[in-house]
């Protein structure tokens, strides 16, 4: 039953990622912050302080990560799809299967990649100081 939903969410990741990694798709600050919450629960592990509420933690923090990336789905394509994995743990399914589903989201190469393009971005120019005659 929830398998379906864990490929879709795996293949909502990826799509993600890849819009990300084309420059389709823009990352503020907010989605920054959502990205770095999920990395840090996908390659770091995820450690509840009780065991026994693994599910229920997890889900609350993937909640949190969302609401950072923003509480539009349209404009906000990363938050929806970490919601979308705080419904299949809250729904039940194995927390540690959504994890890997999201882990495409925060490869290091899309972080690398997205630095880049920040680094490369065009700046603005600084305006010139008026000097005092």
């Amino acid at each position: 039953m929830y398998e379906d939903d864990v490929v879709e969410l795996a293949i909502e990741a990826d799509s993600v990622r890849q819009q990300m990694a084309d420059g389709n798709l823009a990352v503020d600050a907010g989605d920054r912050a959502a990205l770095t919450s999920i990395q840090r629960m996908c390659t770091l592990g995820y450690s509840a302080a009780a065991p026994e509420n693994f599910d229920e933690y997890l889900a609350l923090d993937l909640r949190r990560a969302a609401r950072c990336s923003g509480h539009d789905p349209a404009q906000k394509p990363v938050g929806t799809v970490i919601r979308h994995a705080a419904e299949l743990v809250e729904a039940g399914c194995n927390p540690h299967t959504v994890l890997n589903a999201l882990a495409p989201l925060v490869e290091p190469a899309t972080v690398e990649e997205q630095a880049a393009a920040d680094a490369t971005a065009p700046r603005e120019a600084p305006a010139p100081l008026d000097e005092a005659g």
